[in-house]
């Protein structure tokens, strides 16, 4: 899902072992290569500028300054590029939970995860993967558990949805300056907030402890309802030993093993 995002035919192409995954979409032989070219070529006019901007959000370039210093292009450029991707439905706009939609703290990310990974592993390397595809597939790989952290964070607001933890709330995240936190949900009538952090890893339990402990330091910079409000504090992995524990400290906790 973090490679292919969800269009049928790209999951075609899924292979168990995720190496095979990206081995295939770096084939010369396989559509997944140019796809993503392919379909933006179709949709803009110059296709290079757009290519320039995908990529600097691909690698975590994320607001209007850090693009256009990225991709040296004008401001106002950028800024009409982007409101083009956003309504090619490419791209998306987040703000913080707390900000009005009037708020100039907003980022940018690429809304499809295969779009995401293709700008940025296989845009900037498409030359050396013509002439060298074992050496770009080593990189990759090398690179792909910190690629997969933004994704993991996407599927745990999916679970949370679909499990009904956050019923009737609104979910988003949360950030200002050098804090974040991934997930909060809040309602705002019962002044209800719940706060999560969400790890691709496995966690052992003074991990998850102290990951928790500073998820609640944090939570104290979320300038939303007052004093009165109540919190909830939980974490999210790939596996977290002895989350029963983290539960009866009245902590939320979940791993693979509850998605299933």
């Amino acid at each position: 899902y973090a490679v292919l995002g969800g269009t049928p035919a790209y999951l075609l192409e899924f292979e168990k072992d995720l190496n095979n995954t990206i081995r295939k979409i770096c084939s010369k032989q396989s559509f997944l290569l140019r796809e993503t070219e392919f379909i933006l070529r179709e949709e803009v006019s110059k296709p290079r500028l757009f290519f320039s901007i995908l990529h600097a959000v691909s690698i975590g370039k994320t607001t209007s300054g850090e693009i256009t210093n990225q991709t040296g292009l004008n401001k106002g450029v950028v800024g009409k590029y982007l409101s083009v991707l956003i309504d090619l439905d490419l791209i998306s706009r987040d703000l913080p939970i707390d900000a009005s939609w009037k708020s100039r703290k907003g980022i940018y990310s690429i809304k499809d995860n295969f779009f995401n990974f293709w700008f940025k592993f296989v845009y900037p390397n498409l030359e050396y993967i013509e002439t060298n595809p074992d050496a770009i597939i080593h990189l990759i790989k090398e690179d792909i558990d910190s690629y997969l952290g933004r994704p993991f964070e996407k599927m745990c607001k999916q679970f949370l949805i679909k499990e009904g933890i956050t019923y009737s709330m609104k979910v988003g995240s949360w950030w200002y300056k050098e804090d974040e936190i991934d997930i909060v949900a809040l309602n705002e009538k019962k002044k209800q907030l719940m706060f999560f952090e969400c790890k691709h890893k496995n966690l052992r339990y003074n991990q998850s402890l102290k990951i928790l402990e500073d998820l609640q330091e944090k939570a104290k910079l979320v300038r939303l309802f007052n004093d009165n409000r109540r919190e909830q504090y939980g974490l999210i992995a790939k596996k977290i030993e002895r989350k029963d524990k983290l539960r009866e400290n009245g902590f939320m906790a979940f791993d693979l093993e509850d998605w299933k």
